[in-house]
């Protein structure tokens, strides 16, 4: 049986291989102050209460007074991948985005990921342009 949750402290224990499959660091400790933090969003999938699917967000407030949702990531263990699964935890998070009052949910994705843009593309989400170049500014400690 398949279940969509919102990420909590009871539910940051079972997510070692999702996160590890996510080239994340498992530690409780930063799961729960990344629950606790306001205007982060995280959501599991399972399946007979095994966890194959983790995602996490963010609220972006607009100048407008409008909130928008920030899809950062989502992931399906490879052996759950190409079996409707992603396109159904997906689905949830658009569901819940929507109950929520978000007024939009965007993310970011390769066009080499041709699978998932396929999922976005099927759920009703539009390319916003072609010629999108993302730019990150990684800050990194000395150690």
């Amino acid at each position: 049986m398949e279940k969509f949750e919102i990420l909590d402290e009871l539910s940051i224990h079972g997510l070692k291989e999702l996160m590890e499959n996510d080239d994340k660091v498992f530690d409780i400790e930063i799961l729960k102050d990344f629950i606790r933090t306001s205007g982060a969003y995280g959501f599991i999938y399972l399946l007979d209460n095994k966890p194959i699917g983790l995602a996490y967000a963010c609220r972006l407030a607009r100048p407008d007074g409008k909130i928008e949702m920030y899809l950062h990531s989502i992931d399906i263990l490879p052996q759950y991948q190409n079996k409707g699964y992603g396109t159904r935890f997906l689905q949830n998070i658009l569901n819940y985005a929507n109950t929520k009052g978000f007024c939009n949910l965007f993310l970011c994705s390769s066009k080499s990921l041709h699978n998932a843009c396929h999922v976005y593309e099927k759920l009703g989400g539009k390319r916003e342009c072609e010629d999108e170049i993302i730019f990150d500014y990684p800050f990194y400690e000395d150690n």
